[in-house]
């Protein structure tokens, strides 16, 4: 019987655990995530450090894939083989060695060059991956297992454009929803918030935005819920969305919750 093989994949954005399932060996990586802003044609050079945190050997190997945020657009990823999403930069970021062997309590770095090509404008991304070179088998399945981690790459021209759109708002059910639209060049990932007044501008709720990773040109669903329990009468939203490069997008929605419980967007305000 052929021996099944199950990926999982365990990828964090600020660091990194390769964990080999038997022995629990585990790989720290430093910096899971690495964005840099470049001019065209610079070249930039660094290492990833990673640390061998047990007392058990391991061996990994290196290698680089592309990747995509998915709708709905809340964090999902798309794994693709480097050179085919159109946003790749896997023909100009070299790094080396493509296998590690870490001693118990070892220490390694991978090297990466960065050389953007003259034309350079907008976000490129890929991931650098850091796979458990050896599979482990569990015993009671017979299911191979291979663990890997990697350092996601945002790598932007200095001259990218961020520009957001936020529009279609509808209240049903104690949630806003609208549409987020990102008409820039680069990855949009916005951090938001929100608190209401009532009419006499008292704050009666407050809250966060739930985030939406946003590839240049797409559209995802931004909405948050509110307190249920607010009485019948005229209310104000305020929105506050940060963007990358200190940008800020504000949005006031004025609003009525009747005595039905249903709500009437009265006004939109930029």
């Amino acid at each position: 019987m052929r021996t099944k093989i199950f990926y999982v994949v365990l990828l964090l954005m600020f660091a990194g655990f390769l964990i080999t399932c038997n022995s629990f060996a585990q790989v720290m990586i430093e910096d899971g995530k690495v964005v840099l802003s470049l001019k065209p044609g610079q070249s930039i050079m660094n290492d990833l450090n990673l640390y061998n945190t047990t007392d058990k050997a391991v061996k990994i190997k290196v290698y680089w894939e592309d990747f995509e945020y998915q709708p709905p657009f809340d964090g999902s990823k798309k794994f693709l083989t480097a050179g085919t999403s159109k946003y790749s930069c896997s023909n100009w970021v070299k790094y080396s060695p493509f296998e590690l062997e870490f001693p118990p309590f070892g220490k390694k770095k991978v090297s990466y060059v960065v050389n953007p090509p003259e034309d350079l404008k907008g976000g490129y991304y890929g991931v650098l991956f850091f796979e458990n070179a050896h599979a482990q088998t569990d015993s009671s399945t017979g299911i191979n297992i291979v663990s890997r981690v990697g350092s996601l790459f945002f790598l932007e021209s200095e001259n990218k454009v961020i520009k957001a759109r936020i529009d279609n708002y509808s209240i049903a059910g104690n949630v806003l929803k609208s549409n987020f639209t990102n008409e820039g060049d680069v990855i949009i990932i916005p951090e938001g918030v929100f608190y209401i007044l009532d009419s006499n501008s008292i704050v009666v709720d407050r809250g966060d935005i739930a985030k939406v990773y946003l590839p240049p040109k797409e559209t995802a669903v931004y909405s948050f819920g509110f307190a249920d329990n607010l009485s019948f009468g005229k209310y104000t939203i305020v929105m506050t969305v940060e963007l990358p490069e200190g940008e800020v997008l504000v949005r006031e929605v004025d609003f009525e919750k009747s005595s039905d419980s249903t709500f009437k967007i009265l006004n939109i305000r930029d």
